[in-house]
């Protein structure tokens, strides 16, 4: 696996470790986003394929699902109360909530 990696980030591999974290950033920002959307899509369908998630089954017709999720929006509108937000400056007069 980890000379998959090495090789990934165009990278000849100097020691049998996974790659600093700013090699594989490096390798990432050559990327296009709806590429690694593709990936992501073609790994979940694998691995439901495989069973790999047969034990979180609810029932025999839905899936129990665990995101973590990317923020892809942010607004300083205040959206629903359960949305998940970030505060900036805490404490100072300038702070702010993001949702």
């Amino acid at each position: 696996m980890i000379e998959n990696i090495w090789e990934l980030c165009a990278e000849e591999e100097t020691v049998r470790e996974l790659p600093y974290w700013e090699t594989i950033n490096r390798y990432l920002e050559k990327l296009e986003p709806e590429s690694l959307q593709e990936v992501i899509w073609k790994l979940v369908y694998r691995l439901l394929r495989s069973k790999a998630f047969q034990g979180a089954r609810i029932g025999e017709k839905h899936w129990q699902i665990i995101l973590d999720g990317t923020q892809l929006h942010s607004s300083r509108k205040p959206l629903d109360p359960k949305c998940m937000y970030r505060i900036h400056h805490k404490g100072k007069p300038e702070e702010y909530r993001e949702n």
